[in-house]
């Protein structure tokens, strides 16, 4: 038992347990840094390896680098540990516990800035305060249940991922932020898990469609919308904000959304992977650096829709994209479109009068390729502004939005090189 001590290491972890099965009890104990100890990247308050059988109560890191790291270790159970935030090392991302390569971790009862599982199983996190994220990455039968997560004020980073795993239980969280990411290269990595209606996004519930077929969704009121392996959906109605990911569509077959507000996302707006025969329709997309980014997708039908303040209205790797429905139905609006309309008909070739089609096709480009081409342009928006809806300052230009990207990509180059010498991935271009 190790109990009741106050340890300050200076470039070392605070207690590494290595290499043993030997029943061990932290219990009352904090590592406090002293202010040198955040430029030692690999320091951690505890460092468990290749161990067993260790039991953490009322485990105290007021401030440092890292908290827990378990690597290659079973049956760790963690109780009523407080980690704090680190913000006084904000180049870094800290992490709250992080287990990797291990089985049998229970983490229950904690205030923890994230927890991170990566190429682990049967891992438990439940009932924690989380003030920034939960990721599972690589892994199986990882429950997270009960948990209230934060996420980074301001932002709307995905504050619940799960990164190409299988047979998770996620129930009853309540994610303050960011909303749920659910990515994978395989259809189990999106439909072998057990996901609750009991979850909520900004107080709202969260609807999982899964393994449905001729189904109708009137999504008013809720947080968030992902369609996980389904066939011939509608989703209506929904109005979703300040997440990263706004509505989700994986593996699935002949998908309409219509009449929807999907507005300031941190990443997209409406992401479709994998899937075919998509419809999108009288919706606003608005505020996001993707409004729709399609990912091996084939066959999409875009019209009647509002894109509005985004840095890239489409973006991806699809076929089969057309963005208007011909005429006299028209297109959609684009904020970026500058043409005129002077002209009517099929071939705006009639000068006698207009018909608030541009007269002039649009091209939808990103990064100087054209991805698709609406050959009739509305005019005007299909919705008129609402006042909450927000997107990049009207007086921005195309010039300083480009820096912006710019600087998003210098950002995210840099995230990656760190986030891989943490062994903690996140999706490329996230």
């Amino acid at each position: 038992m190790i109990e009741g001590w106050s340890i300050t290491p200076t470039c070392e972890h605070g207690i590494a347990i290595r290499n043993t099965r030997a029943h061990l009890v932290i219990r009352n104990v904090t590592v406090t840094s002293d202010p040198q100890w955040g430029t030692a990247y690999e320091c951690a308050a505890m460092d468990l390896t290749a161990a067993s059988n260790v039991t953490v109560v009322r485990f105290r890191v007021p401030q440092g680098v890292d908290g827990i790291e378990i690597e290659n270790s079973t049956s760790i159970r963690i109780s009523e540990a407080n980690v704090t935030d680190f913000t006084t090392y904000p180049s870094f991302l800290p992490h709250g516990v992080y287990v990797s390569g291990s089985t049998g971790v229970e983490i229950e009862d904690s205030r923890l800035p994230n927890v991170v599982s990566y190429r682990s199983s049967q891992v438990r996190v439940l009932g924690n305060n989380i003030t920034g994220h939960v990721l599972i990455t690589e892994s199986d039968r990882v429950d997270a249940e009960d948990n209230v997560i934060g996420g980074p004020a301001g932002q709307y980073y995905a504050t619940l991922q799960l990164f190409y795993s299988t047979n998770a239980t996620i129930r009853g969280n309540a994610l303050l932020r960011g909303g749920f990411d659910i990515e994978g290269y395989r259809l189990e990595d999106f439909v072998s898990h057990t996901l609750g209606s009991d979850n909520l996004v900004h107080g709202k519930p969260v609807r999982f469609l899964m393994n449905l077929s001729n189904t109708t969704l009137d999504a008013t009121g809720l947080g968030q919308v992902l369609v996980l392996n389904c066939r011939d959906v509608s989703v209506s109605n929904a109005a979703i904000e300040d997440v990263e990911y706004g509505l989700d569509v994986a593996f699935s077959r002949n998908v309409t959304i219509r009449d929807s507000r999907i507005v300031n996302t941190g990443l997209v707006g409406l992401f479709v992977v994998r899937s075919r025969e998509l419809t999108l329709f009288n919706s606003t997309l608005s505020g996001s650096r993707y409004a729709l980014y399609l990912q091996y997708v084939d066959g999409a039908l875009v019209y009647r829709n509002d894109f509005v303040g985004n840095v890239f209205d489409v973006a991806g790797d699809f076929s089969g994209l057309q963005l208007d429905y011909g005429y006299p139905v028209g297109g959609n609006y684009w904020d970026s479109y500058h043409g005129v309309d002077r002209c009517r008909g099929s071939d705006q070739n009639d000068c006698a009068g207009a018909d608030g089609i541009g007269d002039a096709v649009h091209n939808v480009t990103f990064v100087g390729w054209t991805l698709g081409v609406d050959h009739y342009p509305l005019m005007s928006p299909v919705h008129p502004p609402q006042s909450s809806e927000t997107g990049p300052p009207a007086d921005w230009t195309p010039a300083s939005l480009a820096v912006i990207v710019v600087a998003c990509g210098l950002v995210a180059g840099l995230g990656f090189l760190w986030l891989r010498r943490r062994k903690q991935g996140r999706r490329p271009g996230g």
